[in-house]
């Protein structure tokens, strides 16, 4: 859960407090104010650091004023404030080339997808492809397009789902996801159109539930467009072969169209997801995406082009281990910030398992879980790592569960400093 902080914005004599931003009463006077300062820039009193100037954007649809950040300043804000966004350094979006994630000044961004979402012609199912130019300065960036994993990674960063803090306890389960993912879709730029209105979501029960679901797909048919699905995968039934799975079975999936797995889709999905797979045989929570072009003359059917997964704790944060799981669960018991950095498509070694958020420096986290000699080595140059860039600062923690499997026994953690 994000902090509203106090805003300055030009015409008001004093800062704009929580209460007068959100307080009902006052919402024509703070529509009045942003209206009137619209195309100035105002500013957050979050405790970040920066300029943490902000846009006053007009909603015309909504007929209304918001405030947004200005692209690229979102590590200037506090760790806990509403438009705080991890800076690239601190996540995997540091491997895509120039032009493939371009964030814009309204709090949106666009990105270059992998695959296409408009069926241009008959036979013509791509968008015209150009390739971005690798830059030699930054050897790092070599992804010239986002996959449907990186697509995933992306929703849930933006969305503020691999992040946790104390007072989401008891706010946080499956329900939120249909409205975490369409708001966030909203800001996504691709093709042309935003992602929402592509975006299949999870669907409670109940008579209007699938309303949404239904409508885009109906769009889509009309408008020869391909659709993204995103949902808890349904639980494996024990004795059933993986290998053999038909369709793609999503839990709350009122108003998608049965999903066929054809071809490669499958094998390929657990080629590239193994580790993901395993832990859902285990009963591990499973997030599915998927590419899905409808069948023509039937759009309660439809082909899944490509699929990707992720396993994520009951709190809906993206784990790469059940040894995470254990480190995620402590973390929450200790009633601690931490967020989850994710990868996106790249595998940058210095990336840690988590980013500890209470304290007044950055702290990175890391399980050790193998001893194979590839392992080894990848671990050697992370220790070495951490050692360099963070024995002059607070430190970092780590749990070598091969040499110790008592996670109690681990290097205690920092007292909270904010």
């Amino acid at each position: 859960m994000s902090e509203i902080y106090s805003v300055e914005v030009h015409g008001a004599k004093h800062p704009c407090t929580k209460t007068y931003q959100t307080l009902a009463e006052k919402a024509d006077q703070w529509q009045l104010l942003l209206k009137n300062a619209h195309g100035k820039p105002a500013k957050c009193l979050c405790n970040g650091n920066g300029s943490k100037q902000l846009n006053i954007r007009h909603l015309k649809v909504q007929k209304r004023y918001v405030l947004a950040r200005f692209a690229n300043t979102g590590p200037e804000h506090a760790l806990d404030c509403r438009f705080f966004s991890e800076a690239e350094y601190r996540t995997g979006l540091q491997s895509y080339v120039e032009g493939v994630v371009v964030e814009g000044d309204e709090d949106d961004v666009t990105v270059r997808l992998s695959q296409a979402i408009q069926l241009r012609k008959k036979n013509d199912d791509a968008e015209a492809k150009v390739d971005l130019p690798l830059d030699p300065r930054r050897p790092g960036r070599t992804q010239r397009a986002m996959k449907l994993r990186g697509l995933l990674d992306l929703l849930w960063t933006r969305s503020g789902l691999n992040t946790w803090s104390p007072k989401m306890e008891g706010k946080r389960d499956d329900s939120i996801l249909q409205w975490k993912l369409k708001q966030t879709a909203e800001h996504i730029k691709t093709h042309r159109m935003t992602l929402d209105k592509v975006l299949l979501c999870p669907a409670q029960e109940g008579p209007k539930c699938g309303a949404r679901n239904f409508a885009i797909v109906k769009q889509a048919d009309r408008l020869k467009y391909r659709l993204v699905t995103v949902g808890v995968l349904a639980p494996h039934v024990e004795g059933e072969p993986v290998d053999l799975m038909q369709t793609l079975s999503l839990m709350n999936s009122k108003g998608m169209p049965t999903m066929y797995l054809n071809g490669r889709t499958w094998p390929d999905a657990q080629k590239s997801f193994g580790r993901e797979i395993d832990a859902w045989k285990k009963g591990a929570k499973t997030i599915a995406i998927a590419f899905l072009e409808l069948r023509p003359n039937n759009n309660r059917c439809s082909d899944v082009l490509e699929v990707a997964l992720m396993h994520v704790s009951d709190m809906l944060i993206p784990l790469d281990s059940g040894l995470e799981g254990k480190v995620e669960a402590m973390l929450r018991e200790q009633k601690r910030k931490f967020s989850k950095p994710l990868r996106f498509d790249g595998d940058d070694k210095t990336i840690p398992d988590f980013w500890l958020n209470d304290l007044d420096d950055e702290f990175p986290m890391e399980v050790f879980g193998m001893n194979t000699p590839e392992y080894l080595q990848r671990k050697a140059d992370k220790v070495l790592h951490y050692q360099t860039k963070y024995s002059q600062r607070l430190g970092w923690w780590y749990w070598d569960a091969c040499q110790n499997g008592d996670l109690a026994s681990s290097p205690a953690l920092p007292l909270a400093t904010r």
